[in-house]
C-alpha cells in the first residue's frame, strides 16, 4: 500500500541527560534500520510521549505533525495545547508543544 509517509513514535530526543542520550544511542539502530526499510518516504519521528485523547488534542497534534494551514473552517477556532490526561482518570497535564524537540526528519 503506497503511503507518502511512516511515523516513528514515541522517540527518544537526545539530550545532556545520560539516560536520554543512551536511550537515543539505542533507538539510533532503530531509526536506521526504519530508514534502510523504507528509502524514499518521510520519516517524521515523534518524540511526544502522550496519549492525544480527544479531538482537540487530536487537532492539535496533527496540526504539529502535518502542518495544516489554517483554512475557512478553521481560522476561528482557538489553538489548544495538548493536553496528556492521566490513566487513572485525574487531572490532565496541560503540554504546550513546542518547536524544537517535539519533531523532526530522520
Amino acid at each position: 500500500i503506497p503511503v507518502p509517509c511512516l511515523f516513528l513514535n514515541m522517540a527518544t530526543p537526545d539530550g545532556p541527560d545520560p539516560l536520554c542520550h543512551s536511550l537515543f544511542q539505542r533507538e539510533s539502530a532503530v531509526r536506521e534500520k526504519f530508514a534502510l526499510t523504507f528509502p524514499g518516504i518521510s520519516r517524521p519521528v515523534v518524540y511526544r510521549q502522550s496519549d492525544p485523547r480527544g479531538i482537540e488534542n487530536l487537532d492539535a497534534l496533527g496540526r504539529i505533525l502535518y502542518r495544516f494551514p489554517q483554512d475557512e473552517t478553521t481560522k476561528n477556532r482557538q489553538s489548544h495545547p495538548l493536553r496528556r490526561h492521566s490513566r487513572g482518570g485525574g487531572n490532565p497535564e496541560v503540554v504546550i508543544p513546542t518547536q524544537a524537540g517535539l519533531w523532526g526528519q530522520i
